[in-house]
């Protein structure tokens, strides 16, 4: 409905017509049938909008021989809701199927299609589905996804409700363990080696929650030692084979890459700055290792370790060796 104007200009009454719409006169009732007005009386013009999104209709109002249009657009369509959010949920059972808190969808004006990737879906409470369908505003939506298998497995099921996509991402429980070691990356993930569930667990300490765990173990062994290299962004593993594997903490997909090894069972395993130090038993007072980023063991690298660390060659074994060698 148009705003009300007055007409002004006339010394009698005129005829008003119109096309499109209806007119109001001085407040009167809304008629299409043509009519007459006097000065200084009001007319309001309205337009049924289209049933269509983004469409004009336009009435044409004459009035004494002069025309006016008015033009009403319906909106556009609005697919994309308003912000809505699942909830992380945690310790759950592993490989069991874990529902989300339900959100109810707003800031659409018609329906809007649902899609969802590894995982189901329901609305309005009925059954879960993994299939394409649509909701409308004022509906709810809940959202459910299958718990991993291991232990500390994140899985996340992707909900995408017109324009926006959402994740709900369930963690499966942990075991009850004791680490064998633990290291921190000096930023925010601390590792915990369990040999006995053959993974290494990640906390977050800014999130405060698990990530992905990692699945460990070379040729039936578990690591013996473990240490974190910040300028590597890499989790290395010594074994008890010799064996000197890493893991790139940055990779989406995770795994033990082969680095390099020692003559026996590596029994002592750091990183300092571009460097990886490792120590095995052999010879009388046991053999150090000094390995570069690609797992080059040579003396050019024992001197750039030396002049970072400002030590003396002979200090370099107090860095690795066992207490009962240091007090030979």
């Amino acid at each position: 409905m148009s705003d009300p104007i007055v007409i002004s200009g006339i010394d009698t009454s005129v005829p008003v017509t119109i096309t499109g719409g209806e007119y109001s006169i001085s407040g009167g009732p809304f008629t299409a049938a043509p009519g007459t007005v006097s000065n200084n009386q009001t007319i309001k013009v309205r337009v049924t909008a289209s049933p269509q999104f983004s469409t004009p209709l336009t009435a044409v109002l004459t009035v004494g021989g002069v025309t006016a249009s008015f033009i009403v657009t319906t909106l556009d369509a609005d697919k994309t809701p308003d912000a809505f959010q699942f909830q992380r949920k945690s310790d759950a059972t592993r490989n069991a199927s874990v529902a989300s808190n339900t959100v109810i969808i707003s800031g659409i004006n018609t329906a809007a299609p649902v899609s969802i990737e590894n995982g189901e879906y329901s609305i309005d409470g009925g059954t879960f589905t993994t299939a394409a369908g649509s909701i409308n505003a004022g509906q709810s939506l809940t959202v459910r996804a299958k718990a991993g298998t291991s232990y500390s497995k994140v899985t996340r099921a992707r909900v995408t409700v017109g324009t926006t996509t959402v994740d709900f991402e369930v963690t499966s429980e942990l075991p009850d363990y004791v680490p064998d070691i633990v290291t921190y990356d000096g930023q925010d993930v601390v590792y915990l080696l369990s040999n006995t569930n053959n993974l290494v667990f990640r906390w977050s300490v800014a999130e405060e929650r698990y990530l992905d765990a990692y699945a460990i173990g070379s040729g039936g062994l578990m690591p013996s030692k473990m240490a974190y290299s910040s300028a590597h962004k890499r989790l290395y593993l010594g074994y008890s084979s010799g064996a000197i594997q890493y893991i790139d903490t940055t990779a989406t997909h995770a795994t033990e890459v082969a680095f390099a090894s020692t003559a026996l069972g590596v029994d002592g395993l750091t990183a300092v700055g571009n460097f990886v130090m490792a120590q095995d038993g052999s010879g009388a007072w046991a053999t150090h290792y000094v390995f570069n980023s690609g797992g080059t063991h040579g003396s050019e690298g024992v001197e750039l370790l030396l002049q970072r660390i400002c030590v003396g060659p002979s200090d370099v074994a107090g860095l690795l060796l066992p207490r009962q060698h240091e007090s030979r």
